[in-house]
């Protein structure tokens, strides 16, 4: 490829070019505080996966429709590629009965 090929190619396409790379050069600026906020918010749903398996453990029931949003908040955690102990933990609140027990 000549120099006169090059200078032809970028009389041809040259507003994409600049399209393209002003395009990579925003994306390349969100791209950090994107991943900062995924990583925020995988340890944020840690915490409530935590924090709500001890709570119904102590109490010894889960309601039903708190399970349904337990095990909704560990399939999210798994889709992060995540696991740690929350199989475990799923198994734990699903097991639990729906009331409290009579007295």
């Amino acid at each position: 490829m000549t120099m006169n090929d090059v200078l032809t190619l970028v009389k041809t396409y040259g507003d994409w070019i600049i399209y393209l790379l002003a395009l990579w050069v925003a994306v390349s600026k969100i791209a950090k505080p994107i991943k900062s906020i995924q990583s925020v918010t995988t340890m944020l749903l840690w915490n409530s996966l935590v924090r709500e398996h001890d709570d119904y453990m102590r109490k010894g029931y889960c309601p039903a429709s708190d399970k349904k949003r337990l095990c909704d908040m560990h399939a999210e955690y798994r889709a992060r590629g995540l696991n740690h102990l929350a199989d475990g933990w799923e198994r734990d609140i699903i097991n639990l009965p729906d009331d409290p027990k009579e007295e």
